[in-house]
């Protein structure tokens, strides 16, 4: 369980995984969740929701994570990048860290990836 609660964004176009995702999140108690299904949405919802932690998918036509994590830096300073992907093999330059999607239900694996990131 989370020590500090936390805003915690997902952005991914897999609906059923960004569910999963969201769900685990909400479940471990680490704040509010949010969850959306692609780049727009996402600045959408950082007008009235601030994020501590954005977990964003890398492959998500027609506007990938990296342009989607810049965007969201410049809206919301600070937010941590979580890259989301079952492509990339290592963290990417736009992102803080990297979640391979291959250990997605791996609940070891997703509470490491809270605590490396400052979310639980």
């Amino acid at each position: 369980m989370a020590t500090e609660a936390k805003n915690i964004l997902i952005v991914d176009d897999d609906e059923s995984l960004m569910r999963f995702l969201r769900l685990f999140l909400e479940m471990e108690g680490v704040g509010d969740v949010r969850g959306v299904t692609n780049g727009a949405a996402a600045l959408e919802v950082v007008e009235d929701f601030r994020p501590d932690i954005a977990v964003v998918d890398y492959w998500m036509p027609p506007v990938h994570g990296n342009e989607i994590a810049a965007q969201l830096r410049a809206k919301v300073p600070g937010v941590i990048i979580i890259a989301f992907s079952g492509l990339l093999e290592e963290k990417p330059d736009w992102a803080d860290a990297l979640f391979m999607k291959s250990e997605l239900f791996d609940i070891a694996s997703l509470r490491e990836m809270l605590a490396r990131t400052g979310g639980g």
